[in-house]
């Protein structure tokens, strides 16, 4: 019952995470949009427009970044989580009689799949096909020969879950840090678009941070779609471990 309550969780986490990043693919489309016409007004040397519009592009990453920070504080909880479970887990497992342990369903001898090497996109499209999967079900029966089996798998399966929750990680933690990096280009920019129509040296260096700024909007717009897609292909895919 304690793997299916915390398989549970996890896709609760995992559907919020999704929406999450829904909003983050339309915000960074809209941000991309807004880049060349705030490039436009730089060159026509309309700086308080520009500012205004980079303005709201920084309270968009100021957003996304609080919504990133959030949901890799939750993973990183479900990961204690799972943690806790994987241990219980493994303390009733090591309660049995060594003599009587089925060798063939035990844990050493099941099939460990490589998901600590899979990306992060991909380990998240992964950790939803896992999280589906009614392993657990059973382990709440009285019976120690029937208990036995679904204990054992249900410790491998939350190893797996385990492995690619803490990939999944890194998924949070790269958004998260492009959104620290954009948050800092966006406040060089603002300042180099105020001085810029006092100090005429100074637009050439504007444009070339500007450029720096749309890059980390496109590089975060395209690990915002991968991941996206990589959803859509774990929701097309067969629910399979």
């Amino acid at each position: 019952l304690a793997v299916k309550d915390t398989m549970s969780t996890g896709r609760s986490i995992q559907r919020r995470s999704q929406r999450v990043l829904s909003d983050f693919t339309q915000t960074t489309t809209h941000a991309m949009q807004m880049l060349p016409h705030i490039h436009d007004l730089l060159a026509d040397g309309s700086a308080e427009v520009a500012v205004e519009m980079l303005e709201l592009t920084g309270a968009w990453v100021e957003g996304m970044k609080k919504e990133a920070g959030r949901t890799r504080v939750e993973y990183q909880s479900y990961a204690r989580q799972l943690d806790a479970v994987t241990r219980v887990l493994q303390e009733e497992k090591g309660s049995w009689d060594p003599k009587t342990e089925d060798a063939g369903v035990a844990l050493t001898s099941m099939p460990q799949q490589d998901l600590p090497a899979l990306p992060p996109g991909e380990a998240w499209a992964k950790l939803d096909q896992l999280l589906a999967l009614p392993d657990g079900e059973k382990v709440h029966s009285t019976s120690l020969a029937e208990r036995r089996p679904s204990l054992l798998a249900a410790l491998a399966h939350a190893r797996r879950v385990l492995a690619v929750v803490e990939r999944c990680g890194m998924l949070w933690n790269s958004l998260e840090a492009s959104m620290t990096k954009l948050a800092k280009l966006r406040e060089h920019a603002v300042v180099l678009a105020s001085k810029a129509a006092e100090a005429p040296r100074l637009q050439s260096r504007l444009m070339d941070h500007l450029s720096d700024y749309r890059a980390v909007w496109e590089e975060l717009e395209a690990m915002c779609t991968s991941f996206a897609r990589a959803m859509e292909a774990a929701e097309r895919s067969p629910r399979a471990s």
